[in-house]
């Protein structure tokens, strides 16, 4: 067991903003909102700075919230023609490839801790179990590479006609957004580099 030897502090800070969009597909004019948490962390050693670390922390919070609001981005398809941008394809693909990569991630260590445990203490399984136990752990490493092999040629405009006309949640079209401007319950947005991502 170790010696304390002070504390450490983390603060997260909630935040969102309203991302407009053009839509390179069909010229539809958007907006969707966009939530992010920044997370920060400082030490105070041996306790000679608490209140400090404290507000260091948040502050760093703080400065991770608006870095991530400034310059990211969601993948959300045009409430018009259905359609996901070019440069929102890469999340749209990463996020394929993260739910194939958690299912096979969970297996690999479950194999692997499997197998450790059994050299450290020296336990003998019946072959047929070991052999298993080692082509799992093959199958799902090289499980991994083909997955985001698979998951970068996927296209996620391919069923873009079954999206057309839906509004997701947390999405306006621009009239309707602008609407919401009028009546004060949003702040206006830059419409002019929507068909740009974030600087």
């Amino acid at each position: 067991m170790g010696i304390p030897i002070g504390n450490t502090y983390t603060a997260t800070a909630s935040g969102s903003v309203w991302r407009p969009v053009r839509c390179e597909h069909c010229d539809v004019s958007f907006a969707y909102l966009m939530k992010r948490e920044g997370i920060g962390v400082a030490d105070s050693l041996l306790w000679s700075r608490n209140e400090a670390a404290g507000e260091e922390a948040s502050a760093m919070a703080q400065e991770s919230l608006a870095v991530q609001l400034e310059s990211q981005w969601d993948a959300r398809p045009c409430p018009g023609c259905g359609a996901y941008q070019s440069s929102m394809t890469y999340l749209w693909r990463k996020a394929r490839f993260m739910n194939v990569a958690f299912v096979l991630g969970g297996v690999l260590a479950l194999c692997s801790a499997t197998l450790f445990v059994m050299i450290l203490f020296d336990f003998h399984p019946p072959r047929a179990a070991a052999s298993g136990l080692r082509w799992a752990s093959l199958t799902s490493f090289f499980g991994m590479g083909v997955a985001w092999y698979w998951s970068q040629r996927l296209d996620p405009n391919a069923d873009a006609a079954k999206r057309a006309g839906r509004v997701e949640p947390g999405v306006l079209r621009k009239e309707a957004y602008e609407e919401r401007v009028a009546e004060g319950a949003l702040p206006p947005l830059s419409w002019e580099r929507a068909h740009l991502p974030p600087a």
